[in-house]
Order: structure tokens, then C-alpha cells, then sequence
């Protein structure tokens, strides 16, 4: 291999960064889009879960408007119940879901698990 050919791939590397950290973001976008629909199409199609989406509602409903947060206290339904407070809908719940599913991708993969340690320097 010549000098020049090592160059020009550094080049490319160089210009190309953003591609891997790219795709699972781009995968998180398309899973959460995924998602979604499938739980709109199951809110609208009324054929979800009632006793875990009616739990889960009426526990963001009556944090919305001071009550008790349920069973035990959640820390995680404060910022949906202050969605709620903007949008009360059920539907809410399934973004929020959707979102959080589709956030495990990017959070698990190689990409970020390899880190700024084993790279190499350039």
C-alpha cells in the first residue's frame, strides 16, 4: 500500500466520522416509529391491555391533579404526568413508552460501548 492510498482512507475517515454513531440512531428512530404504531393500533383498535394502561392513566391523572402516585411513588411518571397536563390522553403513555423502548437500542450498542479509550489515535 502507498503512502498516498493511506492517505486519501484517512481522508475518508476523517470526513465519514458520524456515520457509526449514525446508525443506531438512525435504528432508534425507525423502532420507535415501529412501536408506536403498533400501540396506536392497539389504543385505537381498543384492543390493549386495559388493566396496565388504565392503572398507569389514572395513577398520571391523579398526580396531575394532586393526588396520590398509586402504590408506591414512581419518580419516572412526573415528567409524563407533566405531559399529561398538556395533552390528556392515553396516548401520551404510548409515547412515552415507545421512546424509552427505542432508546435501549443506541444505549447498547457496539458503537458506544467501545468508547474514546480503544480508538485510535489519528
Amino acid at each position: 500500500m502507498t503512502v498516498e492510498v493511506a492517505a486519501s482512507r484517512e481522508e475518508v475517515r476523517a470526513e465519514a466520522w458520524w456515520i457509526y454513531p449514525a446508525i443506531p440512531m438512525l435504528a432508534a428512530a425507525l423502532a420507535f416509529a415501529w412501536f408506536l404504531n403498533g400501540q396506536l393500533d392497539r389504543i385505537y383498535g381498543m384492543t390493549s391491555e386495559a388493566w396496565d394502561l388504565a392503572y398507569y392513566q389514572q395513577v398520571v391523572w391523579a398526580i396531575t391533579h394532586g393526588g396520590s402516585a398509586g402504590i408506591h411513588l414512581e419518580p419516572i411518571l412526573f415528567p409524563i404526568a407533566a405531559a399529561e397536563k398538556f395533552w390528556p390522553s392515553p396516548i401520551v403513555l404510548a409515547l412515552f413508552s415507545s421512546a424509552g423502548l427505542a432508546a435501549s437500542g443506541p444505549a447498547a450498542s457496539p458503537e458506544r460501548r467501545r468508547g474514546p479509550a480503544t480508538q485510535k489515535p489519528t
